[in-house]
């Protein structure tokens, strides 16, 4: 367990786990920074494989949308991880056989059965780096998710001394826009139910 500082972003902890005897792992990121003033949203074009490298930070606020697929991950989902590109829809491959099991198997669902294999083989085929281009969008009302430049775990590492230092270069793939959270995100946040003031 360790707290890094995402260059450009924020601190976040990290726990990791590793078991010696059966070699099960998983790891979980939390950030622990505030919320940010306004909900982001990320917009990555995936058009070559070094956009697959990108660093991820996806917290458990976050939503994931896959608009060629019109596959939708609702906040919660995954929970929060700190991955790549091909990391992420790894796990969302591995998620959805994970939870429809039945499906996938001997069930009469053979509509449903063949939307779900056409979906696990076009996620395949992304990460791969075989069905490009696509879109990923990366939806955060708390502002707590983060999707890297290309280069920019290597800017991490080889500077551990300067963790907010950010490189100053156009991204033509990747976009980020701030809006306005409604009251429904509020809820869901708690703010709405906070008491700042009087204490």
């Amino acid at each position: 367990m360790m707290e890094i500082d995402i260059p450009g972003f924020r601190k976040c902890l990290i726990m990791s786990f590793l078991c010696d005897h059966c070699g099960y792992k998983s790891n979980e990121v939390k950030p622990t920074a505030q919320y940010g003033d306004k909900g982001a949203k990320w917009t990555l074009n995936v058009t070559c494989i070094e956009d697959l490298s990108r660093d991820i930070l996806k917290s458990d606020s976050a939503s994931i949308s896959l608009p060629s697929l019109e596959l939708d991950l609702e906040p919660g989902t995954l929970g929060g991880v700190f991955t790549t590109i091909e990391g992420l829809l790894v796990r969302i491959h591995d998620e959805i056989i994970d939870k429809f099991k039945l499906i996938l198997g001997d069930s009469k669902d053979e509509k449903n059965k063949q939307i779900l294999l056409f979906v696990l083989q076009q996620l395949k085929g992304y990460t791969e780096g075989t069905n490009l281009p696509f879109t990923l969008i990366l939806d955060d009302c708390a502002d707590l998710s983060h999707i890297g430049s290309i280069g920019d775990e290597l800017l991490f590492f080889s500077n551990p001394g300067k963790p907010n230092e950010q490189k100053t270069k156009e991204d033509a793939n990747l976009t980020k826009e701030f809006y306005e959270r409604n009251e429904d995100q509020n809820i869901f946040l708690g703010i709405a139910d906070m008491k700042v003031e009087d204490y």
